[in-house]
């Protein structure tokens, strides 16, 4: 039964997130330590009318990227980073991270044991490659075609299970963020189905 609160708790404060759109900040001016709830998202990056579903999504969100140790992309990463965060009720977490380097491009992917709705749980398997020029490519080609930039952060789209698609780009400093849920089509369906292809792993459920 507690289990059972718990979560209908955690979709109720979801739902009330996602129905407030929101532009996240860009270039802060200090990162906060790593143990911080806003060291990966900015207070109000999630939802600007809402502090008390921005913190609980922060927190949501940051323990997973926390359990695969991932860096913030909000505290200025140099150069040109996108990453792709996946967050499925029942299923494993996935994060997709490509690093531009100028000279070639990286791929970094982590998947944990856990489930996206609840405990993150471990790392289950890593992925490391150098992307093609024409890989590389066709990421910025998607990120420009769906005008990443001006996305709203968030939508009034929503459900009780599904996955949360979390998408980040941090371009010299300016950051910008945009989560949809569970989307059957549009950019950020795009975008994802993009990163989970780059790493060669198969998923009996995408969602």
């Amino acid at each position: 039964m507690t289990k059972l609160l718990s979560y209908l708790t955690l979709i109720t404060v979801m739902l009330v997130a996602q129905a407030c759109a929101a532009t996240s900040p860009t270039d802060r001016a200090a990162c906060p330590r790593k143990s911080a709830d806003d060291y990966y998202f900015a207070n109000s990056a999630l939802n600007q009318t809402d502090e008390r579903s921005d913190a609980f999504v922060r927190h949501w969100y940051s323990k997973h990227l926390t359990a695969m140790g991932e860096p913030s992309l909000s505290c200025g990463q140099p150069g040109h980073v996108y990453r792709f965060t996946w967050l499925r009720t029942f299923h494993h977490p996935v994060v997709v991270r490509v690093i531009d380097k100028g000279s070639h491009a990286v791929v970094q992917a982590i998947e944990l044991d856990g489930a996206g709705g609840y405990e993150p749980g471990k790392v289950l398997r890593r992925f490391e490659k150098t992307l093609s020029v024409d890989q590389l490519q066709e990421l910025k080609n998607a990120f420009s075609e769906a005008q990443f930039g001006s996305m709203p952060t968030s939508e009034e789209r929503n459900g009780l299970d599904g996955s949360e698609w979390i998408v980040e780009v941090s371009d010299t400093g300016k950051y910008h963020v945009v989560v949809r849920w569970s989307p059957d089509n549009g950019p950020i369906r795009d975008i994802g189905s993009r990163f989970l292809a780059l790493t060669g792993w198969t998923f009996d459920e995408v969602y």
